[in-house]
């Protein structure tokens, strides 16, 4: 199966990714690195740049049974996953705000790769 390859590649982002949001040391490094004014554009920022990239290269998977939009859910369930679950880490805070961020994200990956999205399965 030509392709095959890129779902567990993309899923292996994916957890990446879950793990950056549900452990603490990214924001100990980020109030270290990152001036204190700048907190808030950066890491929301990174938030819309990652959604969007992962929503973006889910274009090129190979659909789930037929299913372009399973990714585009998985990554929708994941926005709000991590936000809840954050409420249990040290460091961290959870809100909705942020899941409205991470759609935003998911948003701009869905229109840079409109035209890919639009082929047929």
């Amino acid at each position: 199966m030509p392709g095959s390859w890129r779902w567990p590649v993309w899923w292996i982002l994916v957890a990446l990714w879950a793990l950056a949001l549900l452990t603490p040391q990214p924001v100990d490094v980020e109030k270290k690195i990152v001036p204190a004014e700048a907190i808030f554009s950066a890491s929301k920022g990174l938030h819309i740049a990652a959604y969007a990239f992962l929503a973006g290269t889910a274009a090129w998977l190979p659909a789930w049974r037929g299913y372009r939009w399973v990714p585009l859910a998985v990554l929708s369930l994941h926005g709000c996953g991590t936000e809840f679950f954050q409420q249990f880490v040290p460091a961290r805070h959870g809100c909705w705000e942020d899941v409205g961020i991470d759609h935003i994200g998911i948003t701009v990956g869905l229109l840079i790769t409109l035209t890919r999205w639009r082929r047929p399965v």
